[in-house]
């Protein structure tokens, strides 16, 4: 299983180095960005893991240790896209229905920090829908 990150946007881009931007070739995935999107130019963000699952391990560790998630790689990548105005999901595995539907970045930030925060678990999945409004970054 991995944690995949879905990102809609007509022309896909970011500045954040070891991230790419891939279309959607795997049926899971086109399903998950026709449940949650229902239009074109969905596109699959990946690390070096070819998921986010890398960029994620490496959050939660800098969480464990007291950095915040806007300090992390995940938490610029996902800051970025929010200003650049695209809508995103972020699941694992195949569980990308009723993501958590959030429309202001602190209560992204807020719900990222706390599913990557350890709970004595092995995994620690995110899940989350953004939708991007013009009061976003409040």
């Amino acid at each position: 299983m991995s944690q995949f990150l879905l990102v809609q946007s007509a022309e896909p881009s970011t500045n954040v180095a070891g991230v790419s931007f891939h279309a959607l070739s795997d049926e899971l995935l086109v399903q998950a960005a026709s449940h949650n999107f229902g239009t074109p130019f969905v596109w699959s963000l990946t690390d070096q893991s070819g998921g986010i699952d890398s960029m994620s391990d490496a959050a939660k560790e800098a969480i464990a240790a007291g950095a915040k998630i806007q300090d992390t790689l995940l938490g610029q990548l996902l800051l970025e896209q929010i200003e650049l105005g695209r809508d995103f999901c972020l699941f694992w595995g195949d569980d990308f229905q009723n993501l958590p539907i959030l429309r202001h970045s602190h209560e992204l930030m807020a719900i990222i920090s706390e599913q990557l925060h350890s709970d004595g678990a092995w995994n620690w999945e995110i899940y989350a829908r953004w939708k991007s409004t013009e009061a976003s970054s409040t």
